[in-house]
């Protein structure tokens, strides 16, 4: 793997991204997870079905004991815990919807 180039910064979910020496097809620069490149270097290529995460939640502990490889599929619990559980009841079963506004006519 190439020593990552240039400048750093932060996408919308909190991970800080890097600029690599990697290009695309298009001839664009490939920015890659930090998360992700460290990952690479200790352990090598990451299957197309296993994605990086951090362990304890926090996006800039990039220390290799914070991270983890698992499959693309993969819940948390508290996800898990959050969605809706099989056999419980809808909270707006049996009402009745009456249009309003514009809608309505």
């Amino acid at each position: 793997m190439k020593k990552p180039i240039g400048a750093e910064r932060t996408d919308m979910q909190g991970y800080i991204i890097v600029k690599t020496n990697e290009y695309w097809p298009n001839g664009q620069i490939k920015w890659e997870g930090k998360h992700r490149l460290i990952w690479k270097k200790a352990n090598g290529e990451i299957p197309i079905d296993k994605k990086i995460i951090f362990l304890d939640g926090d996006k800039l502990n990039f220390k290799l004991e914070n991270l983890a490889m698992v499959d693309l599929k993969f819940i948390s619990e508290k996800t898990k815990s959050t969605r809706f559980q099989k056999g419980s009841k809808a909270w707006n079963k049996g009402t009745n919807y009456i249009a309003g506004g514009k809608s309505s006519t």
